[in-house]
């Protein structure tokens, strides 16, 4: 008989600005967009971290660092991290490929509820078209 696996997911949400809590991207929008995803697969949503008025393009914010440590925590269970799009996670596409490979090898996988690319070559590939656009949009911002 084969033990079936739990799913165990924790979420993450972010704005960087005012405007972005204001225009329907907001910290409780992203959250309740998040836990209606992972009620409707009926996999277990543990708990959601936040960081408000936190630019995505660096890795220092206490929100995203108590994540990572939760998830790459040994025994912790979790499976998946949830993020409304990958520009919440980071805006940074090195950051983000070096934390998604850094979960691959614990076992845990990043998705994006709004940008579902799959877990193979061809979503790798989309994921870093992605990215790199996020990035992109980032740095045209910070020039107005």
């Amino acid at each position: 008989m084969t033990k079936t696996r739990i799913e165990r997911a924790l979420g993450y949400v972010r704005v960087s600005t005012q405007r972005q809590a204001e225009g329907g991207i907001s910290l409780d929008n992203q959250e309740a967009r998040l836990d209606a995803h992972y009620t409707q697969r009926d996999i277990e949503l543990v708990d959601i971290y936040r960081d408000g008025g936190l630019s995505g393009t660096t890795d220092n914010r206490p929100g995203l660092q108590a994540l990572f440590e939760h998830a790459m925590r040994a025994g912790s269970g979790i499976t998946e991290i949830g993020v409304y799009s990958f520009s919440r996670l980071f805006r940074d596409h090195y950051l983000l490929e070096h934390y998604r490979r850094k979960l691959k090898r614990a076992g845990v996988r990043i998705v994006a509820i709004t940008q579902e690319v799959g877990h193979d070559a061809e979503g790798d590939l989309v994921r870093s078209v992605l990215s790199n656009f996020d990035e992109y949009q980032s740095r045209q911002t910070a020039k107005f």
